[in-house]
């Protein structure tokens, strides 16, 4: 039998350094040194990398609902596909 699990608050991100929730800044922040590190450069950054993930996700058969779940848009928006979803028409 599943068990419910208690929420503890509304954030997927913490700051371990300051022990509170993770701003947008610091979130961003991470990714860009995180991507730095791995020595990604240009053109690849955070917003690439929504896109193209978001793109193979639906590409795979993901619903816009579930995208927009997973991506904490609200649940009948059209941005995912509007702005995100970029098929190969190649």
């Amino acid at each position: 039998m599943r068990r419910s699990v208690k929420k503890v608050g509304d954030y997927i991100f913490w700051n371990y350094n300051k022990s509170k929730p993770a701003s947008s800044t610091y979130c961003s922040q991470s990714l860009t040194l995180l991507l730095k590190n791995a020595g990604i450069q240009q053109p690849y950054n955070g917003p690439s990398i929504r896109h193209a993930s978001t793109t193979k996700l639906r590409a795979s058969g993901a619903s816009i609902m579930e995208i927009n779940a997973l991506s904490r848009h609200i649940l009948t928006s059209n941005v995912v596909d509007d702005l995100y979803y970029r098929p190969n028409t190649t």
